[in-house]
């Protein structure tokens, strides 16, 4: 830098330029018209400061650096040292948590004369303090099907929330069909399928965020549906994400009770059936039949219910294989294909939990809203059953509500006179 900053000064001023037509007739030390100690002494100090400033030269032509030069070059190799240390240290921890994924959980062995369970239940009690935990779970239809027709902004179709009593070891999960016709949050009263409520977050929401909008429209409104219970936490996932842990599970085994043959879940391509019978279905499979849906089986119920069944099996082979222990290691590989505001704290405690209790049919249970059906404006609604949902409130969440007043579809004016045009 300061050579060519010399360089560039040289050319623009004359005097510069005589200057150096003068070092180069008459080198540092030699030059006429300087005689004695003066001329030596100067020579030297002319010397002293092209070394500091450019490097001295051997005997072979080559520049040495000067003393800053080696104090950065110095600083440069201690940091490098330093990173690569703090990358092993790294490396060696992640490796040993997927050789060993109980580290990544929390205490699970006796310590100071308690057993396995009191410490699982101390784990859970100090990740929540609630003792119980409503979770949401929100399943949304992106996926590379959809987004090649150009949709991209997406709807959860699967909602549930999965309520966790840790003082009964009792486990809920409540289905929500995603055409229930339901009053959504912040529309003053407004009522439309409750899918639908991540839409309006998405765009009437009052935050810069639009899609946490939409999720803190959908579980406000599942909320008010389940009678005001809190949901204290979320996850949500997508067709991607499903894909992608499953095949980090190695698949799963499951025993297929009939041939799925789906003729439009991929737009433009034909896939090949399923075939009934065990089989181990690795993530598009599994998410195939998660989807799949026909009249025989009553569409969204009939598929709700081939959904319960393939997920209390999938629990069941976790657990039986020890797999429950490796969810921590395997969400953290693919924490960008799952969304939730649960702490890494809170997952490793949640799966330590579901690893040592002993999930019966009377602890694992799995309730769906019903309902009747109704159209409006040529639209199909699911009318929630009254009844069977204020009993579920109460026997889930433990709480008595009101019923909502009854709910009776009808076509618009508008689409009336429309029909009556066509």
């Amino acid at each position: 830098m300061l050579k060519d900053r010399a360089e560039k000064n040289g050319k623009d001023s004359p005097q510069n330029q005589n200057d150096e037509t003068e070092t180069d007739s008459h080198p540092v030390g030699f030059g006429e018209g300087v005689s004695g100690d003066i001329g030596a002494l100067s020579a030297k100090h002319d010397l002293n400061n092209a070394e500091e400033q450019k490097g001295t030269f051997t005997n072979t032509g080559k520049k040495q650096p000067s003393g800053r030069l080696k104090r950065i070059f110095l600083f440069a190799c201690v940091a490098l040292v330093m990173l690569l240390a703090s990358v092993g240290i790294y490396l060696l921890v992640l490796y040993n948590q997927i050789q060993e994924p109980q580290r990544v959980l929390l205490k699970d062995g006796p310590e100071n004369g308690t057993s396995i369970e009191e410490n699982v239940l101390n784990d859970v009690y100090a990740a929540f303090p609630e003792h119980i935990v409503n979770l949401g779970l929100l399943g949304f239809d992106r996926g590379w099907d959809r987004e090649n027709r150009g949709q991209y902004l997406f709807r959860p179709d699967v909602l549930a929330v999965i309520s966790i009593d840790f003082d009964r070891d009792q486990i809920s999960v409540v289905r929500i069909p995603r055409d229930s016709y339901v009053p959504i949050h912040g529309s003053q009263g407004f009522h439309d399928k409750i899918n639908h409520a991540y839409r309006y977050g998405y765009y009437y929401g009052d935050g810069e965020d639009h899609n946490a909008d939409g999720i803190r429209y959908t579980l406000l409104t599942m909320s008010n549906l389940l009678g005001g219970i809190p949901i204290h936490y979320y996850i949500s996932v997508d067709m991607y994400s499903v894909i992608m842990l499953v095949d980090a599970f190695g698949g799963i085994y499951y025993d297929v009770e009939e041939e799925i043959v789906d003729k439009v879940w991929e737009y433009g391509v034909v896939l090949p059936p399923i075939p009934a019978g065990p089989q181990i279905l690795d993530g598009k499979n599994f998410l195939r039949y998660l989807q799949y849906r026909d009249e025989k089986s009553g569409q969204d119920f009939g598929r709700i219910e081939r959904q319960t069944r393939l997920l209390r099996e999938t629990y069941q082979l976790l657990r039986e294989e020890n797999r429950i222990a490796d969810i921590p290691v395997i969400y953290r590989a693919y924490r960008d294909y799952v969304d939730t505001d649960l702490s890494y704290k809170q997952i490793a405690a949640l799966a330590n939990y579901a690893r040592n209790i002993n999930l019966t049919a009377e602890k694992l249970q799995f309730y769906v809203l019903k309902g009747n059906s109704q159209t409006k404006d040529g639209v199909w609604y699911k009318i929630v059953s009254q009844e069977q949902r204020l009993e579920i409130i109460e026997k889930v969440f433990g709480i008595k509500v009101d019923p909502w007043p009854p709910i009776v579809l009808a076509d618009s004016p508008e689409f009336l006179e429309e029909q009556e045009r066509l």
